[in-house]
């Protein structure tokens, strides 16, 4: 049996082979875990924490087309499936739905095989696209809100009315009639809320939004991206963002009983470490493929480096290819990723891989343990400031 085929039974054999490609530093041992496709640039939103369509951000370079053209999504699946991936992810700068051929291509990506998460604004759901999306198998449908009350709901969507809001909470409740009526158990129900400086105090309001509506989990993370034009002014204080994950923290036992899934360990941890997210190595290239609406592959998700395009060579090349691995070994070191990457977020969206990546390594003594934060500092318990990455830690000043 190949690695990759092992890696393709057993999730902890993939977890295994993952890490140790890290510790040897040249190349990954196998494919990705997940992959992010992006089918749709276009969006009916201009929501204002959006670092694409936002008024309040940076403008930024547009593909020449709108949406992938489905020969070429179901390359991209066919691909990405040999590769390994057990998830695509819908995303990236667009709303998914307004893909004329949406439908199509979850049967694409479920034909071979592969789990589909889909992020959407919610707005464009009706009975008879909740209907195809049923009937093509989609696995988790993921409805991004930033408040959880029509009010918040409309200070954060310029186009958006209290009718608006209303709408895409029928939707939730007409999604698990359809599902109960078709004998469907999925696609399972994910309710992803921002917290903002104005949106932070609806936490309890959020999860029970995710209760009444028979969500299987809520999914809350802080506004992160604080880089584009004056979209950071909508980020939460620090004390602000503490609030979130202490109310959060104090709802868990009531929401164990509903069965409802929460994230309050993943909040803390960003809430903990996420301030000096940039000064931690960068391993999501491990473990993440992102293809964009042209077949580009970047970085990651929220790079501009381009390691290839799926048009000129296969998935695989590019995923094992020389500049892949060279802009590997260079997100390890903190101190040049993000000019050499065009990271653009102050904090990465993608640091709990980081995070949980670096604390497996630590705990063999690989690279040096993660210590806590106060106040948006990360300090060694003899005081001085801890950076992590290639297993050796560094001194210095990493404010919030």
């Amino acid at each position: 049996m190949s690695l990759l085929e092992a890696a393709h039974a057993n999730s902890a054999v993939k977890r295994g082979l993952t890490l140790l490609g890290i510790v040897a530093g040249v190349r990954p041992l196998i494919g990705p875990h997940s992959a992010s496709v992006e089918i749709s640039t276009r969006c009916n939103y201009h929501c204002l924490m959006c670092p694409y369509h936002s008024p309040l951000a940076d403008k930024v370079p547009r593909p020449g087309t709108d949406f992938m053209d489905l020969a070429l999504a179901a390359q991209v699946f066919k691909e990405v499936s040999k590769l390994g991936a057990k998830i695509v992810n819908f995303g990236h700068r667009g709303e998914p739905m307004m893909h004329p051929d949406f439908a199509s291509i979850i049967r694409l990506a479920t034909g071979e095989g592969i789990q589909t998460r889909v992020f959407t604004n919610g707005s464009m759901l009706s009975e008879r696209r909740i209907l195809e999306l049923i009937d093509a198998g989609l696995t988790w449908l993921v409805v991004s809100l930033v408040g959880a009350t029509s009010d918040s709901y409309v200070a954060i969507h310029p186009e958006a009315s209290k009718e608006t809001f209303g709408h895409v909470l029928d939707s939730l409740a007409l999604l698990q009639r359809l599902k109960r009526k078709t004998g469907s158990r999925t696609p399972n129900l994910e309710l992803r809320f921002i917290a903002t400086k104005d949106s932070h105090p609806e936490v309890a309001e959020m999860v029970n939004l995710g209760i009444k509506f028979g969500a299987d989990r809520v999914y809350l993370s802080p506004f992160r991206y604080r880089q584009d034009g004056n979209v950071g002014t909508l980020a939460p204080s620090w004390d602000e963002e503490r609030l979130t994950v202490e109310r959060l923290q104090e709802m868990a036992p009531m929401v164990a009983m509903s069965g409802l899934q929460i994230n309050p360990e993943e909040l803390a941890v960003y809430h903990r470490y996420g301030p000096v997210s940039q000064t931690f190595p960068c391993y999501a290239s491990w473990v993440e493929m992102n293809i964009e609406v042209d077949g580009n592959v970047t970085f990651c998700v929220r790079s501009r480096t381009s390691v290839g395009n799926i048009k000129e060579r296969s998935l695989r090349d590019i995923w094992l290819g020389s500049r892949y691995n060279a802009l590997r070994r260079l997100a390890r070191k903190p101190d040049i990723r993000p000019r050499i990457m065009e990271c653009d977020c102050d904090r990465c969206c993608l640091f709990y891989v980081n995070w949980q990546v670096t604390r497996r390594l630590a705990t063999f003594g690989l690279v040096p343990k993660i210590n806590g934060v106060e106040n948006g500092i990360s300090r060694q318990e003899n005081g001085s400031t801890t950076v992590v990455g290639d297993g050796l830690a560094a001194s210095g000043s990493h404010a919030q």
